[in-house]
C-alpha cells in the first residue's frame, strides 16, 4: 500500500481508477460546489491522457488561473488541446486531453438550428427575444445543457472518453432528468393549451394577458404576447427532436462505460450531500464508481511528542520557534484525526462505498505542473 491509500489511521483508499475507469467511455463526476470537482475532473482527465488515451473534458467553471493554463481564456463552447509532453512517465505514447468550457446559450443555438424546420424558421428563433433572454440565463438552463454537450461531444467520435464536470445544482439529480423535463413541457397539454387559438384571441395567452401586453407594448414598444407565442410554439413545434435525443442520453447514460463519481470534501455537510446522492442514484440504472474525498489533511503521529519538540529544538536552532512549530503540528494532526473520523462513519453507511483519498496539496492546482501533482494521488503507484 502506498502513502496515499491510506490515512496514518487506517482509513485506506478502497477505490482504483486505473481499474474503475479502465473501459470507461463516459464519466461523470458529481457533488456540491466548492468540493475541488471541476479540478478533479481535469486531474482524471490528464492522468487518463497519461495512459494513452484520448480525453475532452467538459467543465463548467474552472478557476481562472486553471482555466487560463488549460488554454481556455476566451474561448467559449469549443474543444481545446491542451499541450502535454511527447512521452508518458513509464516511457509509453501519451494520449491527448481536450478541454472545453460549457457555453448554455451556444449549445441552445446549435440545439435551435439543428431541430428548426428550415434555416429561416431557426434564424427567427434565434432573433426573438423571449428566447435571447432564455438561453442567455444561467440557472435552470446549465442542466439541460450540460448532457446536451456530453452527447455532442460522444457523438463527433474524435474522444476515447469524455468527462463531465456537473453543474453545482441543489437537487445534484437535476442534470440526469433535465432532457425528459424539456420534452415533457414541450409535449404538455398545457403548453398546448397555452398556445391553441381561440375565439376572440390566442388561446390561454391571449384571454389573460391581452389588456397587459397591450399597455406594455404601447409603454415599452415590446410585443411580448407575439414573442412569447411565437417562442414555444416553435419549441413546441421541436418536440419530436428533443423527444429524441431525451431518450439517447438517458440510454447514454445508463450504458455500462458510463461511470458517475462523486466528489466530496472532508466536512460533514459536503460527506451528508453526497450521501444523499448516493441514495439517489441507487435506485437508478447507472454504473457507480465510488467516492473521491478532496482536500484530506495529512499528519504523521508520534508517540512521544516531547521527543518531537526536542527533534524539532536541534534542528531549528531555537527552542521557541521549535514550539509553534510543535503547536502547529499538534493542530494539524487534530484536524486530520477529525477528518479521518468523519471519512470513517461516513462509510458505515448502508451499501458498498468505494472511496479514493486525496490529501490536501501544499499548493493550489493553477497548471498543468500542478494537475500532474493531482495525478499522482488521483492514479496511486502500487507498491
Amino acid at each position: 500500500m502506498s502513502a496515499a491509500d491510506a490515512t496514518p489511521g487506517g482509513v485506506t483508499s478502497t477505490l482504483h481508477l486505473d481499474s474503475t475507469l479502465a473501459d470507461a467511455r463516459v464519466v461523470v463526476l458529481a457533488g456540491g460546489g466548492g468540493v475541488g470537482k471541476t479540478t478533479t475532473a481535469a486531474g482524471i482527465g490528464l492522468g487518463l491522457a497519461r495512459r494513452g488515451r484520448r480525453v475532452c473534458v467538459l467543465t463548467i467553471d474552472p478557476a481562472r488561473r486553471l482555466a487560463d493554463a488549460l488554454g481556455l481564456e476566451g474561448v467559449a463552447d469549443e474543444p481545446v488541446q491542451v499541450p502535454l509532453e511527447p512521452s508518458a512517465p513509464d516511457g509509453g505514447t501519451v494520449g491527448e486531453l481536450w478541454v472545453v468550457m460549457l457555453d448554455a446559450k451556444s449549445t441552445w443555438d446549435g440545439l435551435i438550428r439543428e431541430y428548426a424546420d428550415s434555416p429561416e424558421a431557426a434564424e427567427k428563433v434565434l432573433q426573438n427575444r423571449v428566447y435571447k433572454e432564455f438561453s442567455g440565463a444561467v440557472a435552470g438552463t446549465q442542466e439541460y445543457t450540460a448532457v446536451e454537450k456530453l452527447h455532442e461531444l460522444l457523438q463527433s467520435g474524435r474522444w476515447d472518453v469524455v468527462l463531465l464536470d456537473t453543474p453545482p445544482t441543489r437537487n445534484a439529480l437535476d442534470f440526469l432528468d433535465a432532457p425528459q423535463r424539456l420534452h415533457s413541457f414541450l409535449d404538455s397539454r398545457a403548453l398546448q393549451l397555452l398556445l391553441k387559438p381561440a375565439s376572440g384571441g390566442l388561446g390561454l395567452l391571449g384571454r389573460g394577458a391581452g389588456v397587459f401586453t397591450g399597455l406594455l407594448k404601447r409603454a415599452l414598444g415590446v410585443d411580448l404576447l407575439s414573442d412569447l407565442v411565437e417562442f414555444f410554439g416553435v419549441l413546441g413545434g421541436m418536440s419530436k427532436g428533443f423527444g429524441e435525443r431525451a431518450r439517447a442520453v438517458q440510454a447514454l447514460l445508463a450504458e455500462p462505460r458510463t461511470v458517475f463519481l462523486l466528489v466530496a470534501a472532508p466536512h460533514p455537510e459536503s460527506l451528508a450531500e453526497a450521501g444523499a446522492f448516493r441514495k439517489a442514484l441507487s435506485g437508478r440504472d447507472i454504473t457507480y464508481g465510488g467516492l473521491v474525498v478532496n482536500r484530506l489533511t495529512r499528519a504523521a503521529r508520534h508517540e512521544d511528542e516531547d521527543a518531537v519538540r526536542d527533534a524539532l529544538a536541534e534542528a531549528l536552532g531555537d527552542e521557541d520557534v521549535a514550539a509553534r512549530a510543535a503547536a502547529m503540528h499538534e493542530r494539524i494532526r487534530r484536524q486530520a484525526t477529525h477528518d479521518e473520523r468523519l471519512i470513517t462513519e461516513h462509510l458505515r453507511g448502508p451499501g458498498d462505498e468505494p472511496v479514493l483519498l486525496v490529501p490536501q496539496l501544499a499548493e493550489d492546482v493553477h497548471d498543468v505542473e500542478g494537475l500532474d501533482r493531482l495525478v499522482e494521488h488521483l492514479f496511486p503507484a502500487a507498491g
